[in-house]
Order: structure tokens, then C-alpha cells, then sequence
């Protein structure tokens, strides 16, 4: 820390933050990151979905993310009971939050609270036949009821996954394989980013510096892990100049 401020300029805005320790995931679908996505209408506190996320690509870049996510029961009601506590101790009203948490060895942990809708969530809702996000957080703005809270079960599961180049990678060089892919069950849509030739910038956003995305559902996390890890590598060649 002493040598990182030493190399700041004096006039510099920083922001200090800890690293929190690794927890390892079953299976390789997930990440050690979640978030809670809640609803507060006069007080009341209802949580509408467990978020997953995929692991990060490095250095710490966001890969997408899937509902619900696939944790035990018991760390689902370990988040669920920590966000509770956390908005009731914020006396929050009414309006949509975003709650990320890390999964520690000793217990999830606060990654950040936002008082907004969460990125893409609006998206994975919609597929998995919920309600329009938009209308919620107008209503919610106006301290108007929702509606029934919907339960959305453990199968199918909404995602959106990005493709990201190396750190090291400068240009696109080449992408085969989307064709195939486009025709593949649990993929509804595919949007090319950066196309050959296209310079890229690994300390950009991933959500606006990625290669290629991929949004669909599954039948289930197995049906995802396998597309994800398997399906999609196998059809999917993309180059770069590094």
C-alpha cells in the first residue's frame, strides 16, 4: 500500500479496498461472487432472486451471470438473512437494490449495495417470464405496490455469458463458429461486439469491451455448465494479436 501511494500524484482520487478471501465453487459454474435482488415497498423487504455469477476472467473482469444461482440451500439462506440485515439497518423505504456479496470461507460478505436495478437483470426476468423491471422501479418510485413477489424455480435458468479477450490481447483477429452456435438449444441470442479488426482494451469494462455475447436459457445449471464450459469452447475459435 505505502508503494502504491508512493507512485499516486498528490491531487489523485483513489479508492481503498480489500481483498476478501478465496472460497472455492462446486463444479466450475460459478463464482464465489452473488447478488440479491430485492424489492421494498413501505418498509416491507422482499427478496425476487439469488443471482449467479460466472468466475471472473483476469484480472477481475465480469463474465455474466445466471438466475437463479446454484448455491446449497444453506448458503442461499446465509445471503438471504445477511441482505435482510443490511437494508434493514440502511431504514431504506421503498425502490429496487443490488446487493453483491462474496462468498468467504467464514460466511458471505458486502461487496457493495446499489439502490438501483442490477445490470442485466432486467433481461434474465424477462426471460424467465417475470415481470417488466421498468414498471417495478416506477412504481417502487412512486411508493406503489408491485404486485405478488414472484418465486422463480430452480429450473430453467436465465443468462447472459460475455467472451473476453486475454489481458495481453491488442486486435480481433479472427472469429469462426458463431454460425454453428447460432443454431445451438439454450442460446436465443448472440451479439458480435468486436469484430476482426477491432482494437481492444482489457482495462475497459467487460460490458463494453467484450468480444462476443451469448443470452439464453437452460433447462437447468447442469444444462448451463455444460454449454458454458463445453459446448460453446468446442465450436467457438476466436484469435488475437497480443
Amino acid at each position: 500500500l505505502e508503494e502504491a501511494l508512493g507512485r499516486c500524484d498528490p491531487e489523485e482520487d483513489f479508492i481503498l479496498e480489500e481483498w476478501m478471501v478465496e472460497r472455492t465453487m462446486q463444479d466450475g459454474l460459478a463464482a464465489d461472487m452473488i447478488s440479491v435482488e430485492t424489492a421494498i415497498n413501505g418498509g416491507r423487504i422482499e427478496h425476487f432472486a439469488v443471482t449467479g455469477r460466472f468466475p471472473l476472467a483476469p484480472p477481475f473482469r465480469a463474465r455474466g451471470s445466471f438466475i437463479p444461482s446454484d448455491l446449497s440451500p444453506l448458503d442461499r439462506d446465509a445471503v438471504l438473512d445477511l441482505a435482510t440485515a443490511t437494508l434493514e439497518a440502511l431504514h431504506i423505504n421503498h425502490g429496487l437494490l443490488h446487493t453483491e456479496m462474496k462468498l468467504t470461507p467464514s460466511g458471505p460478505r458486502i461487496i457493495e449495495i446499489n439502490g438501483r436495478l442490477g445490470g442485466n437483470i432486467r433481461r434474465m426476468v424477462s426471460r424467465l417470464g417475470g415481470p417488466s423491471m421498468f414498471v417495478w422501479a416506477m412504481r417502487l418510485a412512486l411508493s406503489r405496490d408491485v404486485g405478488p413477489i414472484p418465486l422463480f424455480p430452480e429450473s430453467p435458468v436465465a443468462f447472459y455469458h460475455l467472451i473476453l479477450a486475454p489481458p495481453a490481447a491488442t486486435e480481433v483477429l479472427s472469429i469462426a463458429g458463431v454460425e454453428e452456435l447460432e443454431a445451438t438449444p439454450g442460446i436465443d441470442e448472440i451479439r458480435v461486439n468486436r469484430h476482426p479488426g477491432a482494437a481492444l482494451n482489457s482495462q475497459a469494462s467487460s460490458q463494453l469491451d467484450y468480444v462476443i455475447r451469448f443470452d439464453g436459457i437452460s433447462e437447468s445449471h447442469a444444462a448451463l455448465n455444460a454449454l458454458i464450459h463445453q459446448r460453446i469452447p468446442a465450436a467457438l475459435a476466436v484469435t488475437y494479436r497480443e
